[in-house]
């Protein structure tokens, strides 16, 4: 049953029952061109319709209802340049236009269903599962921001880094990076960057955070502006808008609301550090 009703379409590979099995494309200038289906109803439901000018072009469906798709009756609906690899993964684009996805993993990417979506890069196994219409994410690794669903410009890279994040602007690097943050306490963006393993774990509603080193953190759930650089480093000031600067025995602090700058060490502590003459 594999490309059974194909009319118009050229230079396309389909290999398992119902692969791309409904491609008719009833006007004589459009049709599938250039795709790759495998699998079980793999692009299994896409219909070019009607309109002229609907396309269906270079796209790569493996796995069982892989980019499903959907009949574009008579709407001018490019369906182009996207990669599905894997059990269900961007099967509900349905008859909406989509371009430029790439979804690597047994459900990843499932629920995109708008265009604005278009261009987002999902790669592991329920990675993105939740996008619906959330523009310029990136997702790689198990379960990375897995519970994202219509915010933007999220990078996260590293088994369950930011899995349940579901606010904009933020970056997670590592494994279980960010993994407990959610949504700012005041809304809007979250505009955090995370990078190392296990960084940011108490983090959960926070903004305007940099930290940077494996199991860099800060010490309450919705600590704001605070800058920590330093393996295993964390913050226990109390404070928002603070910088930490090196490792769990020896660090250099400042408070950027109070200038107030600290140096400890194993050896003492110094304050009121002043510039020599």
């Amino acid at each position: 049953k594999a490309m059974r009703t194909s009319v118009t379409g050229n230079n396309n590979v389909a290999i398992g029952n119902h692969a791309l099995a409904d491609e008719g494309g009833s006007d004589s200038n459009n049709g599938a061109d250039s795709n790759v289906a495998i699998g079980n109803e793999a692009m299994g439901s896409v219909d070019t319709g009607s309109h002229a000018d609907a396309r269906v072009l270079s796209n790569i469906a493996i796995g069982d209802s892989a980019l499903e798709g959907g009949d574009f009756g008579s709407s001018d609906t490019n369906l182009d340049f996207n990669i599905a690899i894997g059990q269900s993964a961007l099967n509900s684009t349905g008859t909406t236009q989509h371009t430029g996805t790439i979804a690597i993993g047994a459900s990843a990417g499932t629920a995109i269903n708008s265009n604005d979506a278009s261009g987002t890069t999902i790669v592991g196994h329920q990675a993105g599962m939740a996008i619906t219409e959330g523009a310029r994410n990136t997702a790689i690794g198990h379960e990375a921001l897995k519970s994202v669903t219509s915010t933007d410009n999220n990078t996260a890279v590293g088994f369950n880094a930011g899995t349940t994040c579901n606010s904009g602007f933020n970056v997670f690097v590592g494994r279980s990076a960010g993994v407990n943050f959610s949504n700012p306490s005041g809304g809007g963006d979250g505009n955090n960057t995370f990078v190392g393993a296990e960084s940011g774990e108490t983090c959960q509603q926070g903004i305007n955070n940099t930290l940077i080193g494996k199991g860099a953190d800060v010490d309450a759930s919705s600590r704001d502006g605070c800058v920590i650089i330093g393996s295993g480093l964390s913050l226990n000031t109390g404070s928002d808008n603070f910088v930490e600067i090196g490792n769990d025995t020896n660090s250099l602090q400042y408070d950027l609301d109070g200038g107030d700058v600290v140096v400890t060490s194993d050896v003492r502590t110094k304050k009121d550090i002043e510039d020599s003459k």
